[in-house]
């Protein structure tokens, strides 16, 4: 573990010390380091490399989520549908057929997240928010790209014929009509909610990848695309973009940084 590029911290990767060497497994929260592991018939959680709980079941955490003195997990049962939402490893929902589709969030103190069950080929989407589940999308029509609520509000990205779509209450906008659209999903940080967008200019002799930020009917970001993360930071939208694998760079609010540093990030779960 660094911070500015000093080391802070380093953990032993074994199995006999549970600690897994996949870096998506591995978590950056309040400068602490998080790890999950799972084999045996058992999840491991530990931070800085000591046990903080273990639980039955062998889980893959799609988030962790401090609450007050409180870890809560979000995590897929490996090898099978199914997840589970824990408190320090006790289950406080739970579902034998849903697969997370986003991460665990809060609204006005609420946990949410959403997840999709498939029934006969047919998807259903849901939405979780405090101790209850609703549909938000069936998926007869249109693909449900993400959900998140806001302030009470359930606002959804969709796709219909290959054109993207936000939809808050009774309003609905198209996402970026000019451009070919290959994923979008939602950011908030800040209290602001936005659309990231991943496209293409439909320009057929130079076509150019993009990466796309809207937020409030304008755009935030338009730049040529390399490998680019967003990040949630308490005073807005943080982009990291990765040059040639060894030169980051950093944008908050629209002003960009450039870290000259050899190094290299293995995923958005590493910074």
């Amino acid at each position: 573990l660094y911070r500015d590029f000093r080391p802070l911290l380093s953990v032993d990767v074994s199995a006999e010390n549970e600690v897994s060497a996949d870096f998506d497994r591995h978590h950056i929260i309040n400068g602490h380091l998080y790890t999950e592991y799972s084999a045996g018939g058992r999840t491991v959680i530990k931070k800085d490399g000591n046990l903080l709980f273990a639980y039955d079941g062998e889980e893959k955490l799609r988030t962790i989520l401090l609450q007050g003195k409180d870890l809560v997990t979000l995590g897929a049962t490996r090898g099978r549908e199914g997840l589970s939402l824990r408190r320090n490893g006790k289950v406080i929902y739970s579902s034998e057929t849903g697969v997370p589709t986003s991460d665990l969030y809060t609204d006005s103190g609420d946990l949410c997240f959403s997840y999709r069950t498939t029934v006969s080929d047919q998807p259903t989407d849901w939405l979780f928010c405090r101790d209850t589940s609703v549909i938000v999308g069936t998926g007869s029509s249109e693909t449900i790209c993400d959900i998140r609520k806001v302030d009470g509000i359930v606002n959804r990205i969709v796709c219909r014929s290959g054109k993207y779509y936000m939809d808050s209450g009774n309003l609905e906008v198209q996402l970026f009509p000019k451009y070919k659209i290959s994923e979008c999903y939602f950011c908030n940080a800040a209290g602001r909610l936005a659309v990231v967008c991943r496209a293409r200019t439909k320009s057929i002799l130079f076509p150019t990848d993009k990466f796309l930020i809207w937020e409030g009917g304008r755009t935030l970001l338009d730049k040529i695309m390399e490998q680019e993360y967003v990040y949630d930071g308490p005073s807005g939208f943080v982009v990291v973009d990765f040059y040639n694998n060894n030169h980051i760079s950093y944008t908050v609010n629209g002003v960009e940084k450039l870290l000259d540093a050899d190094c290299h990030f293995f995923g958005r779960d590493c910074a």
